[in-house]
């Protein structure tokens, strides 16, 4: 085996994108979403680094929130590494818009597909919709 094969084999782990899509519409004001802002997504971002640690020579994972009330937004420009994601407490206000999030979604899905279609390695996407 050649040099450059192990360094390649060495270095080589799988990627897996975390998408976190959060209702903050009118509907989730009050209690709602002050356990999301300190509590579940707290949490839920410090387990899935402290996972991402235990596998950090395997997997690279990344993160998102898409948030949506009246129309939806993207936290971050681009999925961010477990170690520099962090939540940002949002508000609530306006109409749940489920369907413009899910567009949103849909598009960076394509996006990432396309980008990662050349490159074996990459697992399906986790999606996890927050909601009541």
């Amino acid at each position: 085996m050649k040099d450059k094969d192990l360094i390649e084999k060495d270095t080589y782990r799988h990627i897996l994108n975390i998408y976190y899509i959060v209702d903050t519409s009118e509907a989730m004001h009050g209690e709602c979403m002050d356990f999301i802002n300190n509590q579940l997504m707290p949490e839920l971002v410090n387990i899935i680094a402290e996972q991402y640690d235990l596998y950090e020579d395997e997997v690279n994972v990344r993160e998102n929130a898409l948030c949506f009330s009246s129309g939806s937004e993207w936290m971050y420009n681009t999925p961010l590494t477990s170690s520099d994601f962090k939540w940002i407490p949002r508000r609530a206000g306006g109409l749940s818009d489920l369907g413009h999030a899910c567009e949103s979604l849909d598009k960076c899905l394509r996006d990432v597909a396309d980008f990662y279609s050349t490159q074996a390695g990459q697992y399906p996407p986790v999606v996890i919709l927050i909601s009541h």
